[in-house]
């Protein structure tokens, strides 16, 4: 994807790189009508008309979510083969991955993890399934705080990504996290978030996951 930086996607003007990856970069954004930074995701370029369709409808989803521990999402777009997310900007760019290396406290781990629980109880009960549970896409606004991002999103990109190559078994999500139903590309519910916070806990009592391979299923 080409640099975007001093590019103006909508009323957001893009002023840095927060995030670079394979499916989209993140960029700090400025929005002057209400005088505030933003995070905006822009995914990789797309000119098909059915994966716009489906990434709109997508974040009229992921948007409806309004939840104290979900990273709320303020807006979406379409500018010329760009679609793009506006979330909210959290400042000091903290996620729950930065916590680990030690084992953690298992009265703070339970804590921290009831949150993302309650988050996920909150999505699941209006149809939406994460997918990607994993500690980089839990946000810590505050040491105490831990907001869930990037929902449905993997899910959708996995869709286009498999429309457009010929691994018929291409599978995008974070190995150690995965359920078995989904890395074996078989349907999966609610229980697959489930299965990944068990792994986020797991992780942070003690230090590591429980499974470690490349693949998801070594």
């Amino acid at each position: 994807m080409t640099e975007l930086i001093d590019t103006r996607l909508g009323q957001y003007q893009l002023i840095d790189i927060v995030r670079r990856g394979g499916m989209s970069t993140v960029y700090k954004g400025y929005q002057e009508a209400l005088d505030r930074f933003v995070a905006v995701k822009v995914l990789s370029s797309h000119r098909d008309p059915q994966f716009a369709a489906r990434f709109k409808r997508e974040a009229r989803a992921i948007a409806a979510l309004q939840h104290h521990n979900i990273l709320p999402v303020y807006d979406f777009g379409e500018q010329g083969d760009l679609l793009y997310l506006v979330l909210q900007y959290v400042e000091n760019g903290t996620t729950l991955a930065d916590m680990l290396g030690r084992p953690m406290q298992p009265v703070t781990a339970l804590r921290l993890t009831s949150h993302v629980l309650d988050a996920l109880d909150y999505a699941h009960k209006r149809g939406v399934i994460h997918r990607d549970i994993k500690p980089a896409n839990v946000l810590m606004p505050s040491p105490n705080w831990p907001t869930l991002a990037d929902f449905g999103i993997a899910k959708l990109m996995n869709d286009n990504q498999q429309r457009l190559t010929t691994l018929a078994n291409q599978i995008i999500g974070t190995a150690a996290y995965m359920a078995p139903e989904q890395a074996t590309g078989r349907p999966i519910d609610a229980r697959t978030d489930l299965y990944a916070a068990g792994v986020v806990l797991y992780e942070l009592v003690t230090g590591r996951v429980p499974f470690d391979a490349d693949t998801p299923m070594a």
